[in-house]
């Protein structure tokens, strides 16, 4: 019996299959999506995250066992795939997992897309 491994889904989060069945999502998900443009930027998201030492910290219990879940290029399925990994550790109250921006590290003068700028408060 093959075992299973865990595959990202842009649209039905996390979900566990075979090898084989995870290239044939792949390939069901490029052949449906429109090709987009090359103006389109990528725009780098890490998601990651692991069991803390406390509720009101930041700081994880064990930095061998922090579960890096991937890196997407858009929020939207970076979000989605941060949603699947913390819905599944929802009984374990010191689970976390984060959302790094990594084009902004990345780029840090680049400027920002327009949706996060309106989320930024500017006082007059």
């Amino acid at each position: 019996m093959t075992t299973p491994i865990r595959y990202i889904c842009a649209i039905h989060g996390i979900i566990q299959c075979t090898a084989y069945k995870a290239r044939q999502i792949e390939r069901q998900r490029n052949m449906s999506k429109p090709t987009k443009p090359d103006s389109t930027k990528q725009l780098l998201h890490l998601v990651f995250g692991g069991e803390l030492k406390r509720l009101d910290s930041n700081e994880f219990r064990d930095l061998n066992n922090v579960d890096i879940v991937g890196i997407f290029p858009d929020y939207e399925t970076a979000h989605v795939a941060w949603k699947g990994a913390a819905q599944r550790t929802v009984d374990n109250a010191l689970m976390r997992y984060f959302v790094v921006h990594l084009h902004r590290l990345l780029e840090p003068q680049a400027p920002q897309p327009k949706a996060a700028r309106s989320m930024v408060k500017v006082k007059s």
